[in-house]
């Protein structure tokens, strides 16, 4: 038992695919409110300065959302796919977000259809073949490899719902 405990960073994921979030883990999530709060509050502070410390983070966490809105639109970021949605995604995305996006979308260029199979009148299932893209132990960012994956899409177009089996959709938000 103790070594599938070790082993949980590999096994949880597969079994939480299924959920939005954004693609922060449980952990980094807490994390990150409590980076946020460090500056403002500490376990010794009294219970009457909470609300006035906690008001003081709010306004600078306001104050630096206002920045990067005032950012966003001074600089532009440069449309690299030449895909008609890419444009779209830049007016409706956060600078990062939007980042995120641009990486997706070049990648494209590696993705090819493997055919498609009817399911019903309503349901089609597309297979298309992948490059293989990992980190490297040591490294932050990814790289391609010369291995190959291939993903099922499954789209109905009465319900207008589309399901593929990399589920990054559903739990970061991103089109695969």
């Amino acid at each position: 038992m103790v070594g599938l405990y070790e082993e949980r960073h590999m096994w949880i994921p597969a079994f939480m695919r299924e959920y939005f979030w954004a693609g922060i883990k449980t952990t980094q999530r807490v994390e990150s409110i409590n980076s946020f709060f460090d500056g403002f509050v500490n376990r010794k502070m009294k219970l009457c300065e909470f609300p006035v410390r906690y008001t003081r983070a709010m306004t600078k966490r306001f104050q630096d959302e206002n920045e990067a809105d005032a950012k966003a639109t001074k600089y532009i970021w440069r449309l690299v796919s030449g895909f008609r949605h890419e444009s779209f995604f830049q007016k409706i995305y956060t600078d990062a977000k939007f980042q995120e996006i641009q990486r997706e979308l070049s990648r494209l260029m590696y993705c090819y259809d493997r055919g498609e199979h009817v399911i019903d009148d309503t349901t089609v299932r597309y297979v298309i073949k992948d490059r293989v893209w990992i980190v490297p132990e040591g490294e932050i960012e990814e790289v391609i490899t010369d291995r190959r994956r291939n993903y099922a899409i499954t789209y109905n177009h009465v319900l207008k719902e589309v399901t593929c089996e990399c589920r990054k959709f559903e739990t970061h938000g991103i089109l695969c």
